[in-house]
């Protein structure tokens, strides 16, 4: 991880810049320009069987997708989520998806989690109702923000299927609110 710092106006950029420019050259994928980490088409289970050269090949690639998700990207947080549900039997179609966040990541490999000043504490969530076809279940989200930057995130599966746009948001928000207690108990442990 990069550390660069302003001390002058007190802030503090995290990136993986190094980690990105090694990990692009996974892609096995021509080159092309990415405004976005996933397309918002729906990946399917695959129902051959891939060689184990082709689950090696994309569990090397998943890996080090999430490695930086999990690090300083959450805006591949969801992509990540979304492709690591394929680790056992990956298609073309799931390596060229694979292929498209790390082509994403090489144009964005400059973004950065920026920490600065300020004392709130934010956190938002979200979830997307029954996107998942297969098991009708939901996918959620959430972020939170102390002191001005990113401090935790998570894009997931919900465990249980919801029988509407509400419900989905309700577990969606419930996970922010057990999150953000916990942070909350953390930062009062601390006396900040």
């Amino acid at each position: 991880i990069e550390v660069t710092r302003d001390r002058d106006q007190k802030l503090i950029w995290l990136s993986q810049t190094a980690y990105i420019d090694k990990i692009a050259n996974l892609s096995e994928s021509p080159e092309r320009r990415q405004n976005v980490p996933m397309a918002a088409s729906e990946l399917l289970p695959y129902d051959g069987r891939a060689p184990i050269a082709s689950i090696r090949r994309y569990q090397r690639k998943i890996g080090s997708i999430l490695y930086a998700a999990v690090i300083t990207r959450p805006d591949i947080a969801f992509a990540a989520s979304r492709l690591a549900r394929f680790n056992i039997n990956p298609s073309d179609t799931h390596h060229e998806a694979a292929d498209k966040v790390l082509q994403y990541l090489r144009q964005t490999r400059t973004l950065a989690l920026q920490l600065s000043g300020g004392d709130e504490f934010l956190v938002a969530s979200d979830a997307s109702f029954a996107d998942n076809t297969i098991d009708r279940k939901s996918s959620q989200a959430y972020v939170m923000q102390l002191f001005g930057g990113i401090i935790g995130w998570r894009a997931n599966k919900q465990d249980t299927v919801t029988n509407s746009t509400t419900e989905a948001e309700l577990l969606a928000v419930s996970q922010a609110a057990k999150e953000s207690m916990f942070v909350g108990r953390l930062l009062q442990e601390l006396d900040i």
